[in-house]
């Protein structure tokens, strides 16, 4: 099988951002799987968001952001392989990702 990368958009980006550079991974052999994060970081600009950007208030939404990107590769490496059934290898899954993706992916 193929490696996998699990990939974290940036801030103010969506699943679909950065779609030329992994369409570009995914022609050099890479199964690649982009990741559409829950806390709504594509307008985090609403001081209501429950887990906003914010360098004074803590890091709370990149770890939740890591969270979601952890649960996705632990999904396509358990029990029937979602990683194998689309052509990747269960053993070869890595993170990675853009921008504000960076720092998700590192935790």
């Amino acid at each position: 099988g193929r490696p996998v990368l699990v990939y974290s958009h940036g801030q103010g980006g969506n699943m679909d951002m950065g779609t030329y550079f992994l369409r570009q991974l995914a022609s050099h052999g890479f199964v690649v799987v982009s990741v559409e994060h829950q806390d709504g970081s594509a307008s985090t600009g609403d001081p209501k968001n429950p887990r906003p950007f914010s360098l004074t208030r803590g890091q709370a939404g990149v770890q939740r952001r890591a969270e979601e990107l952890a649960a996705v590769a632990d999904g396509l490496a358990g029990s029937g392989s979602l990683a194998a059934r689309l052509g990747g290898d269960p053993s070869q899954i890595f993170v990675g990702g853009h921008s504000y993706g960076g720092p998700t992916a590192i935790l």
